[in-house]
């Protein structure tokens, strides 16, 4: 560890920082609010612990909420200690609980084999209980399925709270005791045991679900923890191994943990006073529809009595006037006070000019948009405000809509960072309308939708000639269209040129639908539509890209549960997912581009800005929410979870937390606005949190003359179609930093370089931005074959040819492919397998089944990624040889090495590639030596020989492999190659590029 690089951040920490950092052993409690540092005091307490203690880096467990919080602290740390932190284990809490799984499966036995559930999958399986039962108080005669998604959500609840369905019965009699026992008048007590009846069938469905989830080897997203806290609980031995490992435990944002994930700590901690560290804020307990409670902040505290106490209170992001409203507004929320510390927090830095938040009130709902935007654009023109230094945070996903086209229009850079349910995207509502027009051919109101998608270029004004037509003539739409000609003299169309080629598309698509897998209809329509090329003319393309690609998997997803899944059970999938209002939702991507950025409040958590914008700040919308009452009552003061019963929570102080921190994401500037009347003419008032402020904290900003403004110019709000282009090329580069985070995050592979080599678009489209592509035949079938080899490679060489046979049909039956290819690669692989069984018996050595390794750091911000068929030990002494079984034609070593006409020398790059990786494997702790490399071809030659090449792979082949990939890294960072083209004549890639213009 570099002792001077922490010297020199230790000292610039403030007192409460440095007792933070000191305070190794115990239980230790940190109140960090907003902008006081916490994640710079959690890396450098981790520093200081390997500084003053003798345990190692495995030694040390941080657990947090999120992917990126992990990427995020995991780079920090790396950037403090070197290559120990890749060795302290950072994860989160599920991701902690599935590798214990993985890594002690001889504890989880009952858990081999088993699936995770889809939401729509587990909203079937109650389905299936509650049709095949009878119940009175869940099961509402004209309405069987009203409970369901309800159930579910408390089942949901229970197991965040780790509650079994026996606990969740005996809190229920303990409560009806209670109700009999008590004074209430009988309407109240017969309301009463009504819920607790309603909930004891609850009970009953929860244990039939788990028991289903036990016999059909499934389980929730819940579970795992479940499984982790039973296992802690029961196996003494367990225990004791993983308290030793983890003799220090850190929990980052510990105000959103839930009971059950605090039970795991809990578990995981040694003696009366355990090592364990929790960061977090009261005040910024948001989460509570993930499980989490304030009851679950104070817990530890409850818990762990001698905990040393930390305030951290001086903020080095706001200005003291915003943390003074922020302030104010919390001091509403009684249970802020239920900790012994003072809410306020000094602004460490004082800035000369403060400016109190500004409130503006608009007359309508356009108006406000109107003022958000004509403010944004002052920002960005006479200010000079970087435009990622500004973000519009709002309390639903919805509310970033209005911006979108307005933005669009008045060409302000934005990005919208919030989740988003793919369906609500233009693009995937054009691809989804031509899929339904495919399947219903003959439908007139879904040929009339399908036809209005701009590419196809059809005159709006012939199709509604065509309309009318039909309309007077009592005939069908699609028959007019296949005789166009002979109806052209009573039609009068302007152009029928267009109309004929989307006749012919369409038919096309119909056909292919009837006999080929979905995902080529899927990648054939996507592609054969010009909706593809639509997508990379516009602004936001990387975006809805990613919505396209989320579409796809959810293909690929269904189609590996069901073999011959066609498009009609797709679009069946989306409609049941309608049906149970359940979303496709797009998460939204890491990386900073340079664009307004527009996101939820909650998606604002651990962010900062310069300026912030709240919108739609009125009464009702923030605060003092119409909320429907529970359809159950869980009796959560008799289950043992909720460590304060005084303290109950209302929706307002909820709303309230979520207010501040929105207020809290800002440096410089807050702006809060409303519209005194909505977009349906209804009158509203301001919401009570900007009353709360108090009158010192805010500015009143008079809105008269924008809502002047925009009745000059009415036009800003005609409707926008998303597909507006702007400059792409300039976009783009405009966006380098995003591609950055894009490439850091994916990683580079050696197919990714290879196919970089070949064509940098070719990369660019299918390894960085990945848009769908399907997969042909062959790559089916080498998947599945190597899936057959790593699986006898993994049982020791023990397993017989059937079972290897069996291994394979096992992967192709989660391929899609048509039934004349299925028997087609299921007999190949029959006689493959056969022949090469043989080859496979006479393996000999220690070999290990396939390594998939990630994040081995290369150059700035470049992670290499890549999968090793097969490694074979030589020695004791690390020297071993790698393996990279192909399928298909053997290729002689001329053409592996790319010493023949047209050879790329790929094979060869591709063992070089893994000896780099492989030897850098867990920072080289494992100290492999890769020695040589083989190609194995599975398949025979002609003649019915079976051929290997094998390799010395030399340090001075690495080093040229170096200098191979630092060229590339630079290149794809800076994109300068964004002007090539590769030397194919015809390569789509290079085609798709010129999209973008």
């Amino acid at each position: 560890m570099n002792n001077i690089r922490f010297e020199k951040k230790y000292s610039g920490l403030n007192p409460s920082q440095k007792k933070a950092v000191d305070t190794i052993e115990g239980p230790v409690m940190v109140i960090a609010g907003p902008g006081t540092g916490k994640t710079q005091t959690l890396i450098l307490r981790i520093a200081n612990i390997l500084l003053k203690t003798q345990v190692n880096p495995e030694n040390i467990l941080v657990l947090t909420f999120t992917e990126s919080a992990v990427h995020e602290m995991r780079k920090r740390l790396v950037e403090l200690i070197g290559t120990a932190g890749y060795r302290v284990e950072v994860n989160t809490f599920h991701g902690f609980c599935n590798d214990l799984i993985q890594y002690h499966t001889e504890h989880f036995e009952h858990l081999a084999g088993s699936v995770s559930l889809e939401e729509v999958e587990q909203i079937g399986i109650i389905e299936r209980i509650i049709s095949s039962r009878t119940f009175e108080h869940i099961k509402p005669f004209g309405a069987p399925e009203f409970y369901i998604r309800p159930i579910l959500k408390a089942i949901d609840e229970l197991k965040k709270e780790g509650i079994t369905p026996q606990a969740l019965r005996d809190g229920l009699k303990v409560q009806k005791k209670e109700v009999i026992g008590s004074d209430m008048k009988d309407g109240l007590r017969e309301t009463k045991f009504k819920y607790i009846a309603r909930s004891v069938e609850l009970a009953d469905v929860y244990e039939a679900y788990q028991k289903i989830l036990r016999d059909e080897k499934k389980y929730d997203f819940n579970d795992m923890i479940l499984e982790v806290i039973d296992a802690l609980r029961r196996l003494s031995l367990l225990r004791m191994q993983l308290q030793e490992q983890y003799q220090y435990i850190l929990i980052d944002e510990h105000q959103d943990t839930n009971a059950a994930q605090n039970r795991v700590v809990e578990l995981l901690g040694s003696g009366e006073n355990p090592n364990i560290f929790v960061v977090g804020d009261e005040k910024q307990a948001i989460f509570r529809f993930q499980g989490a409670s304030l009851e679950n902040f104070l817990y530890f505290k409850h818990k762990y009595k001698a905990a040393s106490l930390i305030n951290l209170e001086d903020n080095y992001r706001s200005t003291q006037s915003i943390l003074d409203a922020a302030g104010a507004l919390i001091k509403n929320n009684p249970k802020s006070q239920a900790l012994p510390f003072p809410p306020d927090l000094r602004a460490a830095k004082s800035e000369k000019k403060e400016r109190l938040i500004d409130v503006a009130a608009l007359s309508s709902y356009v108006g406000e948009q109107y003022f958000i935007a004509q403010n944004i654009a002052k920002l960005l023109q006479k200010k000079k405000t970087p435009p990622q230094e500004i973000a519009i945070l709002v309390r639903n996903n919805r509310d970033t809509f209005p911006f979108i086209s307005l933005f669009q229009k008045e060409q302000i850079p934005f990005v919208v960072e919030s989740d988003a349910d793919v369906s609500e995207n233009i693009f995937i509502q054009k691809l989804l309308s031509l899929f339904d027009s495919i399947l219903d051919i003959g439908n007139d109101n879904k040929l009339i939708e399908a036809m209005h998608i701009n590419t196809f270029h059809i005159n709006p004004v012939d199709i509604y000639r065509l309309a009318a037509f039909v309309s007077q003539k009592h005939l069908n739409l699609w028959d007019i269209i296949e005789k166009l000609d002979d109806y052209q003299d009573e039609l009068h169309l302007e152009s029928t040129q267009p109309i004929i080629v989307f006749s012919q598309k369409l038919k096309n698509w119909k056909t292919l639908s009837m006999n080929d897998s979905i995902d080529n209809v899927f990648i054939d329509v996507l592609n054969t539509s010009g909706i593809l090329a639509s997508i990379l003319e516009t602004s936001q393309s990387f975006e809805v890209i990613e919505k396209v690609s989320l579409l796809y998997n959810e293909v690929k997803k269904e189609v590996s549960k069901h073999h011959l899944y066609r498009l009609t059970h797709f679009m069946q999938h989306l409609e049941l997912l309608k049906k149970h209002n359940i979303k496709l939702e797009s998460r939204a991507k890491g990386g900073v581009v340079p664009a307004v950025r527009l996101m939820t409040v909650h998606r604002s958590k651990g962010l900062e800005f310069d300026y912030v914008y709240l919108p739609h700040a009125y009464d009702g919308h923030w605060g003092n929410k119409r909320k429907r009452s529970g359809l159950f009552s869980l009796p959560w003061e008799h289950l043992s979870v909720k460590y304060d019963t005084l303290l109950e929570e209302t929706a307002n102080e909820d709303e309230r937390r979520l207010f501040y921190v929105g207020i809290t994401r800002a440096r410089k500037h807050v702006t809060m606005s409303y519209a005194c009347e909505n977009e349906k003419g209804k009158a509203q008032i301001p919401s009570q949190f900007i009353e709360e402020l108090g009158a010192s904290s805010q500015s009143q900003i008079d809105g008269s003359h924008y809502d002047l403004e925009l009745s000059k110019n009415p036009a800003v709000f005609l409707q926008q179609d998303d597909t507006h282009i702007l400059d792409t090329k300039s976009v783009f580069f405009a966006h380098k930093e995003f591609f950055q985070d894009l490439f850091s995050a994916r990683g580079l592979s050696v197919s990714g370089l290879n196919n970089y080599l070949t064509c940098p678009w070719k990369y660019f489209f299918r390894n960085l931005l990945r848009i769908p592509d399907s997969k042909n035949k062959n790559l089916i079938f080498g998947t599945s074959i190597h899936f057959a080899l790593n699986q006898y490679i993994a049982q020791a060489k023990k397993m017989t040819l059937p079972e290897v046979i069996n291994s394979f049909m096992q992967s192709l039956s989660t391929s899609q492919v048509n039934e004349v290819e299925l028997i087609e690669l299921q007999n190949k692989g029959i006689q493959v397998l056969t022949g090469y069984y043989n080859r496979m018996k006479q393996w000999k050595g220690t070999l290990q089944p396939e390594v998939i390794i990630k994040g081995i750091r290369f150059a700035n911000d470049a992670y290499l990624n890549g999968r090793i068929d097969m490694i074979e030990s030589l020695d004791n002494k690390g020297n071993v040889t790698v393996y990279d079984f192909k399928t298909g034609k053997p290729k002689s070593r001329n053409t592996i090495e790319g010493n023949t006409k047209g050879a790329t020398g790929d094979y060869k790059r591709q063992l070089v590639f893994y000896k780099l990786i492989l030897e850098r494997y867990k920072e080289g702790r494992l100290k492999w030596k890769v020695k040589d490399g083989v190609i194995e071809f599975v398949e025979p030659d002609p003649k019915g020989v079976y051929k290997s090449e094998r390799f010395s792979i030399t340090e001075g082949e690495v080093k040229d492999l170096e200098k191979i990939l630092l060229k590339v890294v630079g290149e794809i960072k800076s994109l300068s190659f964004w002007d090539k083209k590769c030397e194919e004549k015809d390569c789509p890639y290079c085609k798709m590029r010129s999209y973008i213009g």
